[in-house]
């Protein structure tokens, strides 16, 4: 269950949220944000309003007083390996191979055998289509021997998951 904010009170009297990391302050700002958007938009609220507020910047790392958020971490192997005896076989190379890549599960499961260039010692993963591609990023991935043994069955067996 998620903490409560705490509250603290400015010198003039007047309490305010204290949040505990930079990323969740640019979150919310940005809710505030896209809500006065949308009551400009539909002509709630006059349009200058909002243009006052797009003008409003989020905290800068390093910049402010509030805490960076720390790094996502792989889960530890020891719990894929104690996992991977219940899965299925399909899904249990699934995850080596997530872990073996560094994938996010969505990469993975969308995988074809089309989008990897086998060509070469490390196979490369392209897949046609992925979380920031509206963002105009292309996505490379690394195939390593380890996971290219994994999933060579599947190529071989032309498993619909390749």
């Amino acid at each position: 269950m998620r903490k409560p904010p705490k509250y603290r009170r400015h010198a003039n009297g007047q309490a305010f949220v204290q949040y505990r990391y930079r990323r969740s302050v640019n979150n919310h700002t940005n809710r505030i944000k896209r809500f006065f958007k949308w009551c400009c938009r539909e002509e709630h609220l006059p349009k200058e309003l909002y243009n006052g507020l797009a003008c409003v910047e989020g905290l800068r790392a390093g910049r402010s007083q509030a805490r960076e958020s720390k790094p996502v971490e792989p889960v530890p192997l020891a719990w894929l390996v104690a996992v991977l005896p219940e899965l299925p076989a399909a899904v249990a190379a699934m995850c080596q191979i997530q872990y073996l890549c560094g994938m996010r599960p969505g990469e993975v499961v969308v995988m074809r055998a089309a989008d990897i260039n086998m060509a070469g010692d490390i196979w490369l993963y392209r897949p046609g289509d992925h979380k920031t591609a509206h963002h105009g990023h292309t996505l490379l991935k690394a195939i390593p021997r380890r996971a290219q043994e994994l999933i060579k069955p599947a190529v071989q067996r032309a498993d619909p998951w390749l």
